[in-house]
């Protein structure tokens, strides 16, 4: 990329046990849906693709990324979805906390503060499993319960084998004022 850009996005970035978890509905429904699956340590949840960034602009990002308020989330990932468009199979959550939702929206607003495009859609928080698939798996996956601890700053790398992402920069949990409720929540395991 020219002038020292960075292909840049921030994430939600999986523990091992959530890792775990969608490794295993793609153990499931790779046969029913084709399509190449997305290696494990690349597996994310996007909140804002910010695309290709001049190195000039890192710190304005880190500092973005240090003022949101995010308390730990749970985002409970329910189903299996499918884009014709762009041959994706994708773990998604009927329900979105709406402090993830607005996670995504102030990385959304800030960026564009730099000059970086807006998103046009709203956010759907949804893991891509499969890339190229063929059709839409019919088979169920047990809920996964991601307890979200923080977010990234990730970079896409393009190599020989194709492309893996690295974290470039990590922030905790910072409550602000949220209305009860706001977090999601895991059904209970009993």
């Amino acid at each position: 990329m020219k002038d020292g850009a960075r292909r840049l996005f921030f994430a939600l970035w999986p523990d091992a046990a959530t890792r775990a978890g969608l490794s295993a509905w793609q153990a499931r429904i790779g046969g029913e849906c084709g399509g190449r699956p997305v290696a494990p340590e690349n597996l994310h949840l996007t909140l804002k693709f910010l695309g290709a960034v001049p190195q000039s602009s890192l710190d304005e990002l880190r500092v973005i990324a240090a003022q949101a308020v995010m308390p730990p989330i749970q985002l409970v990932l329910d189903r299996v979805g499918f884009w014709p468009r762009p041959a994706v199979v994708f773990a998604g959550a009927d329900h979105v906390p709406p402090a993830l939702a607005a996670l995504a929206g102030y990385l959304d607003d800030a960026a564009s503060g730099l000059g970086i495009a807006p998103e046009r859609r709203r956010f759907r928080a949804h893991c891509t499993l499969f890339r190229k698939a063929a059709r839409r798996p019919g088979a169920a996956c047990e809920p996964l319960c991601w307890k979200i601890r923080g977010f990234v700053l990730a970079e896409s790398l393009a190599g020989r084998d194709g492309v893996s992402y690295r974290v470039i920069g990590k922030w905790p949990p910072r409550s602000g004022n949220l209305a009860p409720g706001a977090v999601g929540a895991c059904p209970d395991a009993s």
